[in-house]
């Protein structure tokens, strides 16, 4: 988890696409991972992603989805 996160901080814009495809990864936590890391260095495929994992069957993913697109809405008004 850790990991990810970090190689996203360190990532050029052209390989984000390889932290992306994490957000489909068959365990819960990388998902998680994904979300977290790709909403501290690209918030507008942060929020993409967070819309499709707002129907994802972990909980904590869901939550961070919500969370995201919360703060988001809250940002704009």
């Amino acid at each position: 988890w850790t990991s990810l996160v970090r190689s996203a901080e360190f990532a050029p814009k052209d390989q984000l696409e390889q932290i992306r495809k994490f957000t489909e990864h068959k365990d819960w936590y990388m998902r998680n991972a994904a979300l977290v890391a790709l909403n501290k260095v690209d918030k507008e495929m942060a929020l993409a992603e967070a819309r499709k994992l707002i129907k994802d069957k972990a909980l904590v993913v869901r939550s961070a989805a919500v969370e995201m697109i919360a703060k988001d809405m809250n940002e704009d008004h």
